[in-house]
């Protein structure tokens, strides 16, 4: 009977899958270097590290202490909860996210999973009839929210039509200023010109 209940808890213990997570421990995976870069958000790229768990390549940013706030696949293997894949379509994809199409601010867009995971589905100087005609997925990926800067489509489209052009006399190196909406719909000017 014994060796009958240590047989099942070792088949238990190998038929659950690991996986990368955020927040967990660098340390714990074994990581190989890469010579890649990964785009975390509109201003940060950051050199990514590939770990392989369970079968499945991965590639994560880390931060300072090892702990794990990016993770990127694009491994043909690699399926979400909600059993999507690369092959999968974008229609897929909507199925399971109540958020829709969202844009990770002047990057590319994506489609929130309810499993927390995002597909990347175009480069935002892509049109949404463009993306929708692709209906390609490109990668998976998960960062932490405080890594991140997105929004829904359509306040990113608002975004994009309130640029306004620089000032004279002010540095053009950007080229123009972002206006933000306020809550009373007045417009804001940022300093994305300085």
């Amino acid at each position: 009977m014994k060796r009958i209940i240590m047989l099942a808890g070792l088949f238990f213990l190998f038929s659950c899958e690991k996986n990368v997570e955020l927040g967990s421990s660098l340390n714990q995976y074994q990581v190989l270097d890469t010579n890649q870069g990964a785009l975390i958000n509109a201003g940060t790229a950051k050199q990514v590290l590939q770990v392989t768990v369970s079968g499945i390549s991965y590639f994560v940013a880390a931060d300072e202490s090892s702990h794990i706030y990016y993770i990127m696949t694009y491994d043909d293997n690699f399926t979400t909860k909600e059993k999507l894949h690369l092959d999968s379509s974008l229609l897929d994809c909507l199925k399971y996210s109540r958020k829709g199409i969202r844009v990770e601010r002047d990057a590319y867009f994506f489609v929130q999973l309810d499993s927390g995971w995002r597909a990347r589905i175009g480069d935002s100087n892509l049109s949404l009839e463009e993306v929708y005609k692709r209906d390609k997925i490109d990668y998976f990926y998960k960062v932490n929210p405080s890594y991140s800067f997105d929004m829904s489509y359509q306040d990113y489209k608002e975004l994009i039509l309130l640029r306004v052009p620089c000032p004279q006399g002010v540095s053009e190196e950007k080229g123009f200023i972002i206006v933000k909406k306020s809550i009373d719909k007045k417009p804001i000017e940022t300093d994305e010109c300085k």
